[in-house]
């Protein structure tokens, strides 16, 4: 099963793919518009798993070294308990767990539902 949109689709072009059947539209993004935004990160995000990381690999030295159970593995675990000493964790910390006035509790359903729905057919093994 070929797993990549036509490159070429046009407005009303008809488009089978993952056993799903759709007409192009003007709305469908051309994909030199979509491929940049799939390389697109949360910054914080990736700041936050390096400063765990590193949280989790001083915690096994120390537990090493005293011959102690080793720490958990779980990265929210040591977020919770370690966000309070270090400005980046703090601040992944009060985004998590703020919600925006924005939200739209009925959008994100539909998407979660969506996601469930086509998640693998859209993840592109290179």
């Amino acid at each position: 099963m070929n797993t990549t949109l036509p490159p070429n689709s046009s407005p009303g072009d008809h488009v089978r793919k993952w056993g799903y059947s759709f007409t192009w539209t003007d709305s469908h993004l051309a994909r030199e518009k979509t491929e940049p935004l799939r390389q697109q990160f949360d910054t914080l995000g990736a700041a936050a798993l390096e400063r765990l990381q590193f949280i989790r690999s001083s915690l096994l030295e120390d537990s090493k070294a005293k011959g102690t159970s080793p720490p958990s593995n779980d990265l929210y675990t040591i977020l919770r308990d370690h966000h309070r000493k270090d400005a980046v964790l703090t601040r992944f910390w009060n985004e998590t767990h703020t919600v925006p006035d924005w939200v739209n509790w009925e959008q994100l359903e539909r998407g979660q539902r969506f996601l469930h729905r086509y998640i693998i057919a859209n993840i592109e093994i290179h």
